[in-house]
């Protein structure tokens, strides 16, 4: 495997998660008025 295809594995993969978490989030908003849980970055400091 050349090192320079390991960004590009790496965007995929990033790109399969957050479309992942984006899909169960819409999911969740347009099944409950509820959020089952919450992404540890949006928490306020």
């Amino acid at each position: 495997m050349k090192h320079k295809n390991i960004p590009l594995i790496l965007l995929i993969l990033f790109s399969a998660v957050t479309y992942n978490l984006y899909a169960q989030q819409k999911y969740w908003n347009e099944h409950t008025q509820l959020t089952p849980w919450r992404f540890p970055l949006e928490e306020e400091s």
